[in-house]
């Protein structure tokens, strides 16, 4: 999308400033020289096309650059000047044939290097416009062509660091919309929400945006969860930028994420009682009905998905997902085995299956689906937890300390592989000052050190710490857990366990009674929870945001 939007001609109109400084104090003189002091016929035929170049007349001055290069042939001035006309002549290739004859001259002569980067990118020609313009940045690093052609470039790479540091020296990013809006999208990138919040609301209202740019403003501003701004922009927008389904889902998306799940509703019945039949439609759809508490019309919506979409996995997850949470386990695991054998490659449908045996207690048939999605997606984090799991409910725990353990090095911000690894370790009946209750500490010690609100990191903790006889640290934590879940039974038994061991046996009888009734069924939960939410990551539903549904909508 970018390239469609960032090529509106602005490159012609920087192909005639740029001749201007050829002959000003802007960078060091390179004035046309000739073989001999005497040989003023063809300085004087290079500066009249100066002048007719900077005059618009593109035709004469390459009559007189031809000239100076008849007769000055050894020098690359002439090729140059050539070059430049035939480019603003609209007539590319002709022009990279003179510049790359001015540079076989003299293969230092920036001037022509720097002209050929540009028609280069104006011939869409990325690599080699950025291997032309690098040079020219490191002799003159604030030129302002050669830093918004190589930053674009470095954004279509997805280097969005060193495009944030290019755009950086520009002296008017905002008057350049395709680049500004470049510019935002790669703060967000960066994670400078802020900073990218700030640059697009600066573009709102801008008349000189395109509808195609407005539209793409409004997918940014959701990306930055501004989505009050995001549908402000979007109902603007004619309905056909980029195209109906991109604008109309855009739009459903940014109700949806801002809690007005009904207009969304409303948006995406409209699209398909149009006639519209992608998955990421009823996807949608399905997911605000469910969200609406309209359940028969999520599990309509998601199947709708599923019969216009037999071979796309989307909606196969997303009403399994739906069905799990409402244990119709055998509803998830046939609409889930139909996708499995429609779609053979794809690792979610054998994950999610491989959840909902699980949930189950199948956990034979888990394994298999958990090995096979684990071959077609070996660094999957969410695959190896289940695979994890799986392996702790078959007493494998070896196996299982082993898979936590590999995954906690792979993915170091995610809280969870040091906390199964911390549980898989006590399941095989550590002690302290084992070497292994060690390693149980210094992986629970990692979760909350990621995560210092993990409610269930500050439990095993607690566990631990009381494991060691020092129950007043053990109460401080499980104080903090009761703060952020004050409703959970197992949290109330473990801290009438620890008041009991500090001799308050009043508070201990009082936590024991109130943990009694539920501590069974949370225990439950809490299983089905790790499964529901490793199933709620890898189905579309946890993938409906801005950040990710540009390319797929259009």
């Amino acid at each position: 999308m970018h390239s469609r939007l960032a090529r509106a001609g602005w490159l012609c109109a920087w192909l005639g400033a740029i001749t201007v400084s050829i002959a000003s104090a802007t960078y060091p003189p390179q004035s046309p020289a000739t073989e001999s002091d005497s040989n003023t016929e063809a300085a004087s035929a290079y500066e009249q096309g100066m002048k007719l170049l900077r005059a618009g007349q593109y035709s004469q001055a390459l009559e007189q650059f031809r000239r100076t290069e008849d007769l000055a042939p050894k020098l690359p001035n002439g090729a140059t000047g050539e070059g430049i006309a035939l480019a603003l002549m609209g007539k590319p290739d002709e022009a990279v044939a003179a510049l790359q004859r001015a540079l076989a001259l003299d293969p230092q002569y920036w001037v022509a290097r720097r002209e050929l980067g540009i028609v280069y990118w104006e011939q869409h020609l990325g690599d080699q416009a950025a291997e032309q313009l690098r040079p020219i940045l490191r002799l003159f690093p604030d030129d302002a062509a050669a830093n918004a052609i190589v930053g674009q470039y470095e954004f279509q790479q997805k280097h969005y660091q060193e495009a944030l540091a290019l755009f950086a020296k520009l002296p008017n990013l905002d008057a350049q919309p395709p680049i500004a809006l470049m510019h935002a999208e790669a703060l967000l990138s960066t994670g400078k929400e802020t900073e990218a919040a700030e640059a697009l609301k600066r573009l709102m209202g801008r008349p000189d945006l395109t509808a195609n740019q407005d539209f793409l403003l409004g997918w940014l501003l959701g990306r930055a969860r501004l989505y009050a701004e995001a549908i402000e922009v979007l109902k603007l927008t004619p309905k056909n930028s980029p195209n109906l389904f991109s604008h109309q889902y855009g739009l459903a998306l940014a109700y949806f994420l801002a809690g007005k799940t009904q207009d969304a509703i409303v948006v995406l019945s409209e699209l398909a009682q149009g006639g519209e039949k992608r998955p990421d439609l009823f996807a949608l759809l399905g997911t605000a009905y469910e969200k609406n508490g309209n359940l028969l019309e999520a599990y309509n919506a998601f199947r709708q998905g599923i019969l216009n979409n037999p071979d796309d996995s989307v909606n196969y997850l997303d009403i399994a997902s739906l069905a799990a949470q409402h244990r119709n386990y055998d509803l998830a695991a046939e609409l889930l085995t139909q996708g499995v054998q429609r779609i053979h490659d794809d690792y979610r449908l054998y994950l999610s299956r491989g959840l909902v045996f699980s949930l189950e207690r199948k956990l034979v048939e888990a394994h298999s689906d958990y090995l096979k999605a684990s071959a077609l997606a070996p660094q999957e984090p969410q695959v190896a937890l289940a695979l994890g799991l799986n392996y702790v409910d078959l007493d494998q725990v070896d196996e299982a300390v082993a898979i936590f353990q590999h995954t906690a090095e792979l993915h170091m911000q995610d809280s969870r592989p040091y906390y199964f690894l911390e549980q898989a370790l006590l399941r095989k009946g550590v002690r302290p000052g084992s070497p292994e209750f060690t390693r149980a500490a210094d992986a629970i010690a990692s979760a909350l050190a990621i995560d210092p609100n993990f409610v269930w990191g500050l439990v095993e903790r607690s566990r631990l710490t009381a494991m060691q006889g020092k129950n007043q640290e053990a109460l401080a934590d499980l104080q903090r857990a009761q703060q952020l879940e004050p409703a959970s039974g197992i949290i109330k038994y473990r801290l009438a366990q620890t008041y009991q061991k500090l001799g308050d046996e009043a508070k201990a009888k009082e936590l024991f009674a109130a943990a009694e009734k539920s501590i069974h069924e949370e225990a439950e939960r809490v299983q089905q929870k790790n499964m529901l939410t490793i199933m709620a990551t890898t189905t579309s539903r946890a993938g409906q945001s801005f950040d990710d549904r540009l390319g797929g909508s259009q």
